[in-house]
């Protein structure tokens, strides 16, 4: 009855490798990593296997199951450009409650996958008429931004507007009710160096996400959720091993949430997996528990190479 998607945003085998290294000094140690199914999954875009994909083609293939363009959102395209619908659309017209969590803006591509429907990415203010219009997300925890997702539109649309940790943790939790989270977005790595100011402010993803379950299972008939730890993605692009690693093992954190939280049920589906890797990172040599692996990067863009698919549940 209940579907979570998480998304790993830019990660590949090596950012879990990466990571699995410097936190508990072996391959493999990841949460995720110990779960029953696993794979890997290609992801290109609309136009064939040689194509790199983006965040907007790559969640709108996870969303709808089918390949768009770059640039497009849950729209089809190539096609007839008329709407796809995602799975967060699915459970919403049965009637359940939906979520959407991300470490950036949460008008971005791969939020807006599940929650929108637009011809470009960056048509951030139609995207955010689409979250509070159409699909009505029960939870929209992520950044805001000035042209999309803003606490006057949320407000304007029955929606309660959390602005910090404190926020969050003293939100309702009951059905059927409406939370738009608009924080500020901060890189893991930059807060254990003291480089955020008031980071005790600022939640967590894993935080996010353990507030989105206490709120969305107070339905009784499931719920859908998307995870996205978005920069996994922003550190691969500028090649900052630290934050990468960083913000992988915080998104294992949050799949680590998940999956204790699952555990309590029989009737929980989760689906761990990734939209495209970033960077073209590849570890070269293990330095010990604590200390960053010796890697290489190949790009600051997007590579084609496939992605990491674990699961479990009915």
């Amino acid at each position: 009855r209940c579907v979570i998607v998480l998304i790993g945003d830019g990660m590949g085998f090596e950012q879990l490798k990466a990571a699995s290294l410097y936190g508990y000094g072996r391959e493999g140690a990841l949460a995720m990593q110990q779960m029953p199914h696993q794979g890997q999954a290609q992801t290109y875009p609309a136009g064939g296997p040689d194509k790199v994909t983006d965040s907007a083609a790559g969640g709108t293939a996870i969303a709808t199951g089918r390949k768009v363009n770059n640039g497009v959102v849950s729209v089809a395209l190539p096609g007839d450009g008329q709407p796809m619908m995602t799975a967060l659309e699915f459970y919403s017209r049965l009637g359940r409650m939906t979520g959407l969590v991300s470490t950036t803006d949460i008008a971005d591509a791969t939020p807006a996958a599940f929650g929108a429907h637009v011809a470009s990415r960056k048509m951030f203010p139609e995207i955010a008429d689409c979250y509070f219009k159409n699909t009505r997300p029960n939870v929209l925890f992520g950044g805001a931004s000035a042209a999309g997702v803003t606490p006057e539109k949320a407000q304007a649309a029955g929606y309660t507007v959390l602005r910090d940790r404190l926020d969050l943790r003293d939100a309702p939790v009951e059905p059927d009710v409406f939370l738009s989270g608009q924080f500020t977005v901060t890189y893991m790595y930059d807060r254990f160096t003291g480089e955020v100011e008031d980071a005790e402010r600022l939640p967590t993803l894993s935080e996010m996400t353990a507030k989105a379950l206490a709120v969305l299972s107070t339905d009784p008939d499931g719920f859908f959720l998307m995870v996205e730890g978005a920069r996994i993605d922003h550190s691969g692009h500028g090649n900052h091993l630290e934050r990468n690693v960083f913000e992988t093992l915080e998104f294992d954190r949050t799949v680590e949430t998940v999956l204790r939280w699952a555990a309590q049920r029989d009737d929980v589906l989760v689906i761990v997996t990734a939209d495209h890797e970033t960077g073209g990172l590849k570890v070269v040599a293990d330095r010990g528990i604590g200390r960053m692996p010796e890697v290489t990067w190949s790009t600051k863009g997007h590579t084609g190479v496939p992605v990491p698919l674990f699961a479990q549940g009915p």
